[in-house]
C-alpha cells in the first residue's frame, strides 16, 4: 500500500527533526513538537506501535521543558492513550487519558471541544475493557460538551454518540443503543468514509447489538 500523504508528512517531519537536533540543545520545545507530529503521522498510517514510541519521547521531552502541567503535555498524553487503544491495550490507555483530562479541565473552558475529544477516547477505552458504567458517564459528558460547540450532523459528535450506544448496549439498554448507533452511522459514513475506524466500529456495535437481541436478519444488514 502506498504511504500517500501521511507518509510524505512523516518524511518531512523527519527532515525537520534532523535539522532541529543539529540546531538546538535537548530538551527543546520545538523538537518535542516535531516528535509529537511524527507520532500523529505514524498513527494516521496505522503504525500504532511506532506512534507510541514517538508520543512517549515527545511526552518525556515536554515534561522536561514545561514541568507537570501544560496543554502540550496533555496533547501528548492523549496521543499516547489513543495509540495504546489502537494496539488493543486499552487497560493501559486510561491512565494517560485520565491525566490529560484532569489537566485540560484546569486549563480550558468546560465546554471546550478538546475536552470532548479526550472524553471520547476515555469512554472508548472504558468500553473496550468492559467498564460500561464508566463508559456511559464519560461518553454522555463528551456528547454534552460537544453539543455546545457543534451542530448535528457532526462526525465528532457522531463517534461519541456511537460509543455511548455501545455502553448502553453492554448494559442491556438495547432500544436506546439502537437509536444512537443508527443515528451515528450515516454521519460517519459520509464524513469519514466507509472504511474509517469510527464507521467500522459503529457497524460492529450494531451487529453485536442485534445478535445479542436475537435480531439476526438486522445484524446481517451491517456485516
Amino acid at each position: 500500500m502506498a504511504r500517500g500523504a501521511f507518509g510524505e508528512a512523516e518524511d518531512a517531519y523527519r527532515r525537520v527533526l534532523s535539522s532541529q537536533r543539529v540546531t538546538y540543545s535537548e530538551p527543546h520545545s520545538s523538537i518535542a513538537l516535531t516528535l509529537n507530529n511524527l507520532g500523529a503521522a505514524k498513527r494516521l498510517q496505522l503504525d500504532h506501535a511506532g506512534s507510541e514510541v514517538l508520543f512517549r519521547e515527545a511526552l518525556a521531552m515536554r515534561r522536561a521543558v514545561f514541568g507537570d502541567q501544560h496543554p502540550h503535555i496533555a496533547e501528548s498524553l492523549v496521543g499516547l492513550g489513543a495509540s495504546l487503544r489502537s494496539q488493543g491495550r486499552s487497560e493501559f490507555a486510561e491512565a494517560p487519558l485520565a491525566e490529560a483530562l484532569s489537566m485540560q479541565r484546569k486549563m480550558l473552558p468546560p465546554a471546550h471541544p478538546t475536552i470532548g475529544g479526550t472524553l471520547f477516547h476515555l469512554a472508548s477505552a472504558s468500553l473496550e475493557v468492559g467498564n460500561f458504567a464508566a463508559c456511559e458517564s464519560r461518553a454522555q459528558e463528551g456528547v454534552e460538551v460537544l453539543e455546545r460547540t457543534f451542530e448535528s450532523p457532526n462526525w465528532q459528535l457522531a463517534r461519541t454518540r456511537s460509543v455511548l450506544g455501545g455502553c448502553l448496549a453492554g448494559q442491556g439498554f438495547r432500544k436506546e443503543a439502537e437509536a444512537l448507533l443508527l443515528e451515528s452511522l450515516p454521519v460517519l459514513e459520509q464524513a469519514r468514509g466507509l472504511q474509517a475506524l469510527e464507521t467500522l466500529a459503529t457497524r460492529h456495535r450494531l451487529v453485536d447489538l442485534y445478535v445479542s437481541w436475537g435480531k439476526h436478519e438486522s445484524a446481517r444488514a451491517f456485516q
